[in-house]
This record gives C-alpha cells, structure tokens and sequence, in this order.
C-alpha cells in the first residue's frame, strides 16, 4: 500500500495478514496479480512483465523501464531500429559481432546493445563497456533470472598473433545493472592493450558468441540414455 513499517513490525499483526491475499509489489506499475502463498507471489514477482529492468543501452538517461516495454523503448532510446545479430552460415546458436572501436578506446566508451536472438526464440542483447583499461562484453536475457539459468554462453576472440581469449559462464539478466554484472566478474573482459592488438583493417573488434540452451541439450542426453522426463 505504500505506507512505512518500522524496522520490528508487529508478529500479531503479520499472523492476522499471513492468510490474506498477496498483492505483486509492482501494483503501482500496472500488475493486478494476486497470490493466497507468498511462494507463489515470489515466483511471480521475479518474471512480473510490469517490474522496472535496466535498459540494454548503458548511457540510457532513463536508465529503467518496464520490463514489457524493452522492445519499443529501445527503438525510441536508439532513435534507430536496434541491429539484429545473425548466425553465420546457419550454424546453430552462433553469432560473429563486429563493433567500431574508432581510432581509441577510453574508459567509459559503450556501444549501443544489439539483439541476439537464438533458435528456441531467446531474446538476447549484448552489451560493450570500457572500464579500468579493459573492455568488458556480455549478453542479457529478454527474460527473468529463472530462465536465464537454462543458458550459457561462450565469448571468443582470435587474433592474427596466435591469441585465442575465451570465456564461458552465465547469461545475464536486465534486473542486474551494468555495475553489478561487470563486478561479478561472470562476462568476458579483454584488456585494451590485447583488444587493439585484434583489431582489424577498419579498427574493428570481432567477437564470437555462442549460446547452450542447457536445458534441451539435457532433454538431448536423456533421449540418448533412454531416460523419460517422468523418471
């Protein structure tokens, strides 16, 4: 409702409500969902689509928008269509992105998100940011935390003096702020003085990315065991 509870609420007054209805905290932004278990309210509070996420875009002046509202913000935030990532020769789950690094690159240099969007029809965007001497890469899910724990993802860089970077973790979600996921630590980051030495002819950085849906490549290894999901 809004109002303030201090910092030890009453355990009377929280027994009486405890078999009330739960309202979805993001009731000012639009949600009318109601839960009879608190369980069941947490769970649908994490994929509510009316609950505030962080725009893809990092110098964003909004910063947060509802999460149903991503899409059409972006082509307003962009002043452009957002570009569409595609996979090369059709291989599955893989993508080359290319970015236009200019003739430096400084701490606080971003690039504008592009989508990312993968065979099982997982939205993805990827994310460049410059901090500390380093350039840090990574892809956020369309989607809550839950379903973010389906994928992973494989960052890869190739360079023509024999380097080969690789990192493999977590997909990201818009709930977590670039901030937070840059100290997590859980991205690909690429010192500067190695990025340059990957530049190409057109002071271009090339990336590979390549996203695991883990949870049919485990329906995949259950088939081929003969194990049913009932079992």
């Amino acid at each position: 409702c809004g109002s303030k509870v201090g910092k030890s609420p009453s355990p009377v007054i929280a027994k009486l409500l405890q078999n009330l209805p739960w309202m979805c905290q993001n009731y000012k932004t639009g949600c009318r969902e109601i839960k009879m278990n608190g369980e069941d309210l947490k769970h649908h509070q994490v994929k509510c689509i009316f609950r505030q996420v962080f725009c893809p875009r990092i110098v964003c002046e909004e910063r947060k928008v509802l999460f149903k509202d991503v899409l059409d913000h972006l082509n307003i935030c962009l002043q452009k269509t957002m570009w569409k990532e595609k996979m090369p020769h059709e291989e599955v789950d893989k993508f080359i992105v290319w970015i236009d690094t200019g003739l430096q690159l400084e701490n606080d240099d971003s690039w504008a998100p592009t989508k990312l969007t993968s065979t099982c029809g997982g939205v993805f965007f990827t994310s460049k940011y410059v901090k500390n001497e380093t350039l840090y890469v990574w892809i956020c899910l369309l989607g809550s935390s839950d379903e973010a724990k389906k994928f992973s993802v494989t960052y890869s860089v190739k360079n023509k003096v024999g380097e080969n970077l690789i990192y493999t973790g977590p997909v990201h979600t818009l709930d977590k702020n670039y901030e937070a996921i840059i100290t997590s630590g859980s991205l690909l980051g690429i010192g500067i003085e190695a990025v340059k030495r990957s530049l190409d002819e057109e002071n271009g950085f090339k990336f590979e990315i390549i996203i695991r849906n883990l949870k049919e490549e485990a329906k995949d290894e259950d088939m081929e065991s003969g194990v049913s999901d009932g079992e």
